[in-house]
C-alpha cells in the first residue's frame, strides 16, 4: 500500500448570498469530495464580503469541483474557480471552460480577484512572478482587465501578438484570428493554442464587456 501523500488544493468561491453559512457551503462543494475547510473573506466590519476559498483533499478533487458542481443559494449560482496560489492544478483547463468562468463572473467578483493579485503584488513579488509564469493564470488576468475595460483593444493586440510571435498590424492580426479554422489551430504548438483561442474568443466580442 503507498503512503504517498496528497497536497490540500484550494479553489476560488464566488458570487455568494449573503444569507449562505459556511455549513452551507462546506456541505454542497462536498457533494464531490471531502472539503478540508472553507473561509470567507470578510470586510473591516467582520461581514461576508461574498467570496471565499475552499480547500479540498487534493487538486483531483478540487479539479472535478471547478469543472462540475452547480451550486446555488436563494437563486443565486455559486462561481466557483482554481485560487491562484493552486492555479497548477489548471494545466488541463481549456479555453471554452475558462470563457464560461469569465461570462459568469460580474464586476464585483473580478475587480475583488484584482485587488487580491494587488495585495499579492505588494506583499510578495516572487509569488506574483511564479503566478505570471503559469498560461492559463496569465490569459486569465488579461481577460479580466479587458472585460473591465482596463486593458484596450490596441493592448490587447499587443499582448496577443506578442504572446504568439505575430508580426503586423491590430487589423491583420484581427484578419489573421477571423479566418483561423479549428483545424488550423489543432496545428499550433501547444504553448499557444489556448492563448490564440482565448484571445480570438475575446476580440470576436464572445465575452462580453
Amino acid at each position: 500500500m503507498s503512503n504517498k501523500k496528497t497536497t490540500p488544493c484550494q479553489v476560488f468561491v464566488g458570487n455568494i448570498d449573503f444569507g449562505a453559512t459556511q455549513e452551507d457551503l462546506i456541505r454542497e462543494l462536498g457533494k464531490v469530495g471531502k472539503v478540508l475547510s472553507f473561509r470567507f473573506v470578510i470586510d473591516k466590519n467582520g461581514k461576508s464580503k461574498g467570496y471565499g476559498f475552499a480547500e479540498y483533499e487534493n487538486a483531483t478533487i478540487a479539479n472535478l469541483a471547478v469543472r462540475t458542481l452547480d451550486i446555488s443559494f436563494n437563486g443565486r449560482p455559486v462561481k466557483i474557480n482554481y485560487a491562484e496560489n493552486d492555479m497548477k492544478v489548471a494545466s488541463k483547463i481549456n479555453s471554452v471552460v475558462l470563457e464560461d468562468v469569465l461570462k459568469n463572473m460580474d464586476e464585483t467578483n473580478l475587480y475583488d480577484c484584482l485587488k487580491y493579485l494587488k495585495q499579492i503584488c505588494i506583499n510578495d513579488t516572487a509569488e506574483i512572478k511564479k503566478l505570471m509564469k503559469n498560461e492559463q493564470f496569465s490569459n486569465f488576468l488579461i481577460s479580466a482587465l479587458y472585460k473591465l475595460n482596463l486593458l484596450n483593444e490596441d493592448n490587447l493586440c499587443e499582448l496577443i501578438a506578442r504572446g504568439i510571435g505575430f508580426t503586423g498590424t491590430k487589423e491583420e492580426l484581427r484578419t489573421y484570428l477571423e479566418r483561423l479554422q479549428d483545424d488550423d489551430i489543432d496545428e499550433l504548438d501547444e504553448t499557444i493554442k489556448e492563448k490564440v483561442l482565448l484571445m480570438k474568443g475575446l476580440l470576436m466580442n464572445k465575452i462580453s464587456r
